[in-house]
């Protein structure tokens, strides 16, 4: 899977649902002296030299979604952090990347803290200002909620599932990345990889290595989640078919000369002496047209030997529907 700096990434084998950051003396230093920010008001800042880093805190009143705004002259960042001093995420930038957006589900009285700094170095004055938030959708949904894939052993699979956002049944063709933060993921079961979730693209990304079955929950908060199950089971690899020679029969009696006539095909390729397993029609390829001709009753009936030898892909010396199961698997590669 390619790695993409946006994602927020969980490692499922420990069951881990927030990017964390660990705790410092440097965060504590910080935060020691952070100014609380009230709901619903704004607060003044300035970073008179050209390395200032301002700090804040906030004090959730009631459970729910906030909102942490900021406004500054030259590509203001914020970066929010829990009550332990562990990072949680960084704000979405907008407005030509001039002011920073934060959204953070927190239960009633968690207290977080908000660094505030600019990646141009320069003198400016800025804005703080906390709300509550309303998110503008209701609902996720997953293209798929189930999913059964085959594993080969000491192989990765991935598997990618679009996550899709609506409002009132209405999908929303754009989601900011600060409300993608919130995602959590968390399984249930016997799971053997990780899952990734592409803030461009909002697909989840599962890489799976292993024999899997478990239920993902997917979750914005505690208000909106979905659930995808996830099965994998071990498959052997199929080997290529082996290459046969076979000699075309003598089917025309001395005595019964074959007609001669005008090819009326002169451009579709003429039997040669080597023949894939399978392929039926003696066109070269083993393709689904063979699968196909295997499963056409007329076609049979005008096999010759060699048709019914290179049809016979089981080798029991009968040709039936097992003989088009089989080609079918190995053409499309959907194993045993």
């Amino acid at each position: 899977m390619k790695r993409i700096s946006v994602l927020l990434i969980l490692v499922i084998l420990i069951v881990s649902t927030r990017n964390v950051c660990a705790a410092d003396d440097d965060h504590s230093n910080l935060f020691a002296g952070a100014t609380e920010i009230a709901l619903n008001s704004t607060l003044e800042g300035q970073f008179s030299t050209d390395y200032d880093v301002d700090s804040f805190s906030f004090i959730a009143p009631e459970s729910g979604y906030y909102s942490f705004f900021g406004s500054g002259g030259a590509e203001l960042r914020g970066h929010l952090y829990n009550s332990s001093y562990q990072y949680m995420y960084s704000g979405d930038t907008f407005r030509d990347k001039q002011d920073f957006f934060i959204v953070a589900y927190l239960q009633k009285d968690e207290k977080v803290y908000l660094k505030v700094d600019s990646t141009v170095r320069m003198p400016q004055s800025y804005q703080i200002s906390a709300v509550s938030e309303v998110l503008p959708f209701d609902r996720i949904i997953p293209s798929m909620s189930s999913v059964f894939t085959y594993v080969y052993d000491g192989e990765l699979k991935t598997v990618k599932i679009p996550i899709r956002f609506y409002s009132n049944g209405r999908r929303l063709s754009y989601i900011s990345k600060a409300y993608v933060y919130l995602m959590n993921i968390s399984a249930q079961g016997l799971i053997r990889g990780q899952a990734v979730f592409n803030t461009e693209s909002l697909e989840l990304e599962l890489d799976i290595y292993g024999e899997t079955d478990s239920v993902l929950t997917v979750n914005l908060g505690p208000d909106i989640s979905t659930k995808i199950t996830v099965r994998a089971e071990y498959q052997e690899k199929q080997e290529e078919p082996a290459i046969i020679i076979v000699d075309p029969p003598d089917i025309i009696e001395p005595h019964q000369p074959e007609p001669v006539s005008p090819d009326p095909n002169p451009n579709y390729p003429r039997p040669t002496k080597q023949f894939r397993m399978g392929d039926c029609n003696l066109d070269n390829q083993v393709d689904l047209i063979d699968v196909a001709t295997l499963l056409d009753a007329n076609a049979l009936s005008q096999f010759s030997q060699q048709q019914f030898q290179l049809a016979d892909v089981t080798g029991n010396g009968i040709v039936d529907l097992n003989d088009a199961v089989m080609l079918l698997r190995r053409v499309t590669g959907s194993g045993r």
